[in-house]
């Protein structure tokens, strides 16, 4: 009977593929099946697992987990059995609990019909879970055997019911099931999912099959244009790959199985889909056509092996260029430029950000290396380009790419492609190239552009040459300074609204001179020039800034100024500067009166407060003694660049310029500037007075005692101080201090008795 069986189960391993289980017994197509899940990598049932799943009679879940340790229900197992062995027979149902509309009813029609279960009279419970002792009583009856085993090393043989004991001896004595480590067989506990596939590969004389090798695929677009684009995809494992394209920009990620079914995650027709056979680690391209121009796609992809294991889905989004677009693939412009005779500059634009990579190869025609030979700077042989190099690029914004090392006098082409890297895209444009010849050594065509006179709104400039004839031209355009260096090309053919001129031959006298008007004034510019010779460019040589001024002659705009009290009296004695010439004039320690006198039709702001003066009037600017007081004052006319002029005005400290003692008796005494004899009695009082050279307060101390506190005082300024003379020597301190001085002047008299 065994050999039966297994004879019939070969016979009817083609049906079997056809059948899984729904609930982790989903239908599936008979070549393609699962068996990398993340819960049974260390699970002991992991062989038998793989190899039922690769016969197709169970699956597992969606979330890519298998769940060996679940129970199974008797409706589950049943279908299990019939999925593997092939049953297909049906039969008539009289159960109560099994509603003809449920999934499981056909699957207890054909278990009835084989033969290998009965119900509980009229009830089936087929959600209920199946025991191991009713799986092995289906086996048994399956495919019978010994019965006559003794079961002496089972622990709990006393509790196996009576009618499922024969059916537990002959699976235990064919090694359809057996006990468990602690050495009970568990005859009522359910039966587990893994326990349930290795039971059925022993019916089945099914080996275990070990994890195959990590599969994956590796997906890349490349080659964008206006309706293409192009699949590039790698997969680990020989095998095929799969891959649908959706029309979104951010669609839900469809399922392995709907990938392989060409269907998008909601189960419908995605905008495209397809697949290719792959062997192992080598690229795959697959060409995406009929796309929608200016359109958001994203693919999705997943690879089988020759067994049919799946790989988990890989996407990326990318989106087709406008309609408008010329040339398509984001490089919007690719020339060279500024030609020399061992370097050369490459000129791009790209309609998205990323990063461009280039080689450059000798020779004008060399083949068109792929992008990812050019992202290793190789040629299209593989072998290592005359030049090669990588730069970020933005998006909608003129790169420049500078070639060196080349030789003299030599033919080249050089590719380059833009390599896009967001969170949504990561892509390869089409690979764009262009030609050029370098030039022969030492020759740069331009060797200066120097301004000659510069006025209000025009510029006079010179260019000089190594080169003259009819088939050099020459072109220049003026920028600001603040702007870049442009390239050749857009020189001789700039945007509108730019100073622009040339297109003149160079004559024999290798110069030429231009007068340019239009320019701002106060404004910064440079002079960029190019020579054109045939299709070649020179380099582009730039001159150094200029800014054209006003016609007012700043030496002169200041014409007088002067520094008077509030009685309009000249004062001198002082210095200021400014920084085209210096004038003595003098300023007393206080409120001021600063007058300025404009040579021209001008006004006048003094920052200090910002007031507007007329020529002629006068500003009041307060000058704080032992100070550098800074006024900054700026000259303009209307429309015109002012200009502005700052004054460092320095007022010294005020000081005593005289001093007395009242009485006639013979006294010295002594400061650090003068030395003075007086009289006065002993142990009596005196007078001191003393005189200053400016409106000040004074401090007087005796012996450290403040005696009096000055006030501001008539002028000329005199003041009395009463100072008791108790000793032979009396020290007397008076402070000259003014409102906003930083180091208030103190003198110190000793007053000693010559009795």
């Amino acid at each position: 009977m065994k050999k039966h069986l297994i004879k019939t189960v070969s016979g009817v391993m083609t049906a079997a593929l056809l059948f899984a289980v729904v609930f982790g017994f989903a239908d599936i197509k008979p070549s393609y099946a699962a068996v990398s899940f993340t819960d049974t990598a260390d699970h002991w049932a992991v062989g038998d697992i793989n190899a039922a799943v690769r016969l197709g009679y169970i699956n597992g879940y969606e979330n890519g987990t298998f769940k060996p340790e679940n129970s199974i229900s008797r409706a589950e197992f049943i279908k299990i059995i019939n999925s593997a062995i092939g049953y297909t027979e049906l039969t008539n149902l009289t159960f109560r609990d099994v509603p003809s509309t449920e999934w499981y009813y056909p699957e207890v029609q054909k278990a009835v019909r084989a033969g290998y279960i009965n119900g509980y009279g009229d009830t089936f419970s087929p959600d209920s879970h199946v025991t191991r002792e009713e799986v092995a009583t289906m086996l048994y009856r399956i495919n019978p055997g010994n019965v006559n085993y003794s079961l002496a090393d089972v622990k709990d043989a006393g509790m196996i019911s009576e009618w499922a004991l024969e059916s537990v001896k002959s699976v235990y004595a064919q090694g359809y099931m057996g006990g468990f480590p602690d050495g009970n067989f568990n005859p009522t506990s359910p039966m587990k999912r893994g326990e349930a596939v290795k039971a059925v590969n022993k019916v089945l004389n099914i080996a275990p099959e070990e994890s195959v090798a990590a599969l994956s695929v590796a997906t890349e677009i490349r080659n964008i244009e206006i309706n293409s684009a192009t699949l590039r995809a790698t997969s680990t494992q020989s095998g095929s790959i799969f891959w649908v394209l959706v029309e979104s920009s951010n669609p839900s990620t469809p399922s392995a199985q709907n990938v392989y079914d060409g269907k998008d995650a909601n189960g419908g027709t995605p905008f495209d889909k397809g697949s290719i056979s792959a062997a192992a680690n080598t690229a795959q391209s697959v060409e995406l056509d009929n796309l929608l121009a200016d359109t958001d796609y994203k693919i999705f992809v997943m690879a089988t092996d020759a067994k049919w294991n799946r790989s988990s889905v890989t996407s990326k989004s990318f989106r087709t260029e406008s309609s408008s677009a010329s040339g398509g693939s984001w490089i919007t412009t690719y020339s060279v430029s500024d030609i020399k005779n061992s370097s050369v500059v490459l000129n791009v634009r790209s309609n998205t950000k990323g990063r461009f990579y280039w080689v450059a190869v000798e020779g004008s025609s060399s083949g068109t290396p792929s992008q990812d030979y050019i992202r290793s700077g190789l040629d299209r042989n593989g072998d290592t380009a005359a030049a090669n190099g990588d730069q970020s690029i933005s998006a909608n914004s003129s790169s420049t790419v500078s070639i060196t090392g080349l030789k003299s006098e030599t033919s080249y082409r050089v590719y380059g492609c833009v390599y896009e890297s967001t969170d949504r895209y990561s892509n390869y444009s089409v690979v764009k190239s262009d030609s050029f010849k370098t030039t022969s050594s030492g020759t740069e065509w331009i060797t200066s552009i120097r301004t000659d006179s510069v006025q209000e709104t025009s510029v006079d400039f010179t260019a000089r040459f190594d080169v003259s004839g009819s088939s050099y031209k020459f072109y220049y355009v003026i920028l600001e300074s603040s702007q870049q260096t442009p390239s050749a090309t857009w020189i001789i053919s700039p945007s509108t609204g730019t100073i622009k001129g040339g297109n003149e031959t160079i004559p024999s006298s290798k110069s030429l001179s231009y007068s340019v008007s239009g320019l701002s004034t106060g404004k910064t510019y440079r002079v960029h020039g190019v020579v054109q010779y045939g299709s070649q460019n020179s380099a582009v040589y730039t001159s150094s800034n200029f800014t054209p001024s006003e016609s007012i002659s700043y030496a002169s705009n200041l014409t007088g100024m002067k520094i008077e009290d509030q009685d309009g009296k000249s004062i001198s004695g002082y210095t200021f500067s400014a920084a085209k010439y210096t004038y003595d004039v003098t300023a007393p320690g206080k409120t001021t009166e600063l007058k300025i006198t404009p040579s021209a039709p001008t006004n006048t702001v003094v920052k200090s407060d910002g007031k507007t003066v007329e020529k002629g009037d006068s500003v009041k600017v307060t000058l704080l003694p032992g100070k550098n007081t800074p006024v900054e004052i700026a000259v303009f006319e209307s429309g015109k660049t002012e200009r502005v002029y700052t004054l460092n005005i320095t007022v010294a400290t005020p000081r005593i310029t005289s001093l007395s003692i009242a009485e006639d008796q013979s006294f010295e005494f002594k400061s650090e500037t003068f030395t003075y004899t007086v009289q006065a009695g002993v142990n009596k009082d005196i007078n001191v007075i003393f005189t200053v050279d400016d409106d000040i307060a004074v401090t007087a101390k005796v012996d450290n005692n403040i005696v009096s506190v000055g006030k501001t005082l008539d002028n000329p300024p005199k003041k009395k101080v009463l100072v008791e003379l108790s000793n032979a020597q009396t020290d007397l301190y008076l402070t000259v201090d003014y409102t906003g001085a930083s180091n208030p002047k103190e003198y110190h008299f000793i007053i000693s008795s010559s009795l």
